[in-house]
This record gives structure tokens, sequence and C-alpha cells, in this order.
């Protein structure tokens, strides 16, 4: 281990430096230093349990699979943190009966499970595994009553407050974070689309049978995006065969989802009439984190006033 695992271990995991000198020392010295990249398994389903994990960098995504392939996420460590099923397995001598992946590039400590064992004998350490133990069982219990209790459509809504107010996730992601199907997801955030409609008066009737029948189509009639290139409206193909196109760095695409209410629309007050509304971010593709080309752009109504009040039409074109 290098002196700046060491000293990332000492910051993140305070109650370690409860241990004896020679605890500490030792649980260093045992420990084996192990980065790997995003998207990589730390275990698996009937993998044995080789050593206790102390996260230093990133984060691990750990699921419960079923033989359908559908996983159910049931929680993320971070650093300062520990996995309770690894945790359960060392005590156990058993192997793992869930999945972990690196949700990103992820740098941790790896304590040998001899060295593990011989640690709980010291009162410190086993009260630091047994508290983080019954800090992670309460988040279970909690994700249990949500699955078991509350409807998929709340647990959606639960979910995107939780990102704040931008929310950098795709549908499959959101799926993924529920334990349910993209399909399920688009079709959720569709019914939040249409309640929104209904809430203004713009469509009448029963959510579920207005996202059937497609009726926000009205008021949206485009989808979600398109490339961008050259022109606005870059050639290339949304679909390989039957399969939607994975996006690869480099590509740019626009984000512009809207209501547009034309003149004359029959059943809609005449205060929306004539009105579109579109909100457009322009995002590039990259190797990371996506670049919103767009960023520093007002989107948010006060943002959009204050900016309309700041100056002539020839000073906001150029803020544009």
């Amino acid at each position: 281990m290098v002196d700046d695992d060491a000293t990332a271990l000492r910051r993140l995991y305070p109650a370690l430096l409860q241990l004896p000198a020679d605890g500490l020392a030792a649980l260093v010295s045992a420990a084996r230093a192990v980065s790997l990249p995003a998207g990589a398994t730390l275990f698996d389903e009937h993998d044995p349990c080789h050593g206790f994990p102390l996260l230093l960098e990133g984060s691990v995504r750990v699921t419960k699979s079923a033989p359908s392939g559908r996983e159910l996420p049931l929680y993320r460590v971070t650093p300062g943190e520990t996995c309770i099923i690894t945790s359960g397995c060392l005590l156990g001598g058993t192997a793992y009966n869930a999945r972990g992946t690196a949700a990103t590039p992820v740098r941790l400590l790896l304590v040998p499970r001899a060295e593990f064992l011989r640690l709980l004998a010291l009162p410190a350490f086993r009260e630091f595994v047994f508290r983080l133990f019954a800090e992670r069982i309460a988040g279970l219990m909690q994700l249990v009553e949500e699955v078991a209790f509350r409807r998929l459509d709340q647990r959606l809504a639960g979910q995107l407050l939780g990102h704040g107010a931008t929310i950098r996730a795709t549908h499959q992601e959101l799926a993924d974070e529920l334990g349910t199907v993209r399909e399920m997801t688009s079709r959720l955030l569709k019914g939040f689309e249409a309640q929104g409609l209904v809430r203004l008066g713009l469509l009448k009737g029963r959510v579920p049978k207005l996202v059937k029948d497609q009726e926000y189509r009205r008021f949206f009639m485009h989808k979600t995006g398109h490339w961008l290139g050259m022109d606005v409206h870059d050639v290339g193909d949304y679909k390989v065969g039957d399969e939607w196109r994975v996006l690869e760095p480099g590509m740019v695409l626009t984000v512009e989802p809207g209501i547009y209410v034309s003149r004359g629309t029959r059943g809609v007050a005449k205060e929306f009439q004539g009105i579109g509304i579109r909100i457009e971010d322009d995002v590039a593709v990259t190797k990371g984190a996506p670049e919103v080309l767009t960023a520093d752009l007002p989107k948010y109504p006060d943002a959009i006033e204050a900016w309309m009040a700041a100056g002539t039409g020839a000073e906001r074109r150029d803020v544009v």
C-alpha cells in the first residue's frame, strides 16, 4: 500500500484510528490496493469472498439478479462505507449471493479474510464493522418497504427529486435503479408529462388512457432530440437494425422537450393558444461524462426573465 492510500484510509474511515497502533499497522500492511474501471465486476453470485473492501474512490453498485436477467438494486457503496453482503460472507464463510459492479472507476483496499477475522477480536474494529452493518440493514429495510408498499410511479417520482434540479440519467439508468425495465420507466415518464398537461387543462381524461392513446402528441409532436452537426439536423441513423443506436464519443445531439399549442386548437383555453415552449440543450458525447455545450444558458423562468431584463435585444443576442 502506498502512503497516499494509507492517508485516505485514515481520513475516510476515522473509526479505524481507535484501533491500537499495532492493529492499524497490521491492517495497513495486509491490505492490497485494487483499482478497477467503470463497469468492472467486483464480485458476482456464487463467487468466493476473498477480503473486506475499504473503498477510497468511486462508487460500487450492488444488485440482485433474477433468472430473467432483471436486476433489483440493493444499495451503493461509496468511500467511507462498507458492503454488508461482503461482511456477511466473511463472517459466515459463504459465497456471494449478489453482484457488485463499479458504477465509476474505483480504488479500494482489500483486507484479507484472515486479517479481517483477526481484527474482529479488537473491540474498536468489531464496533466499526457492526455499526456499518446496522446502518446498511436499515437501508435495506427501507428498500423492502419501498418495493412492497409504494407504487412504481411514486418511487420514480422520489428518485427524480433525489437527483436535484438537473437529472443526468438515461431512461435505462433510471430503470436500473428502480429494478424495472426501460419501457416501464419511459411509460411512467410519459404519464408524468400527461399529468402536467391535464393539470394545465390542455388534456382531459384519465392519464393511463391519454398515454395509451398518445394524446400528448397533439402538443409534443417530435422526439426528445436529434443529431447535431454542421447543419441543425445532422444525418445519421437512430437505429441499427431493430436496436436503438449506442452513443459513441464524438457524437453530438440535442435534448429538447417542449410543448406547442397551435392557434385554433379545439378544447384549449385561449390563453395557451399560439404558445410554444422548448427547453433545449446540446450535448457532446465523450469517453467520460457528457459535455453539455449549452450548460451556461438560462433555462429556468426566473433566470430567463432576469436575462431578458438585463439589456437590449442586441446585448441579449451577444449572450447567446
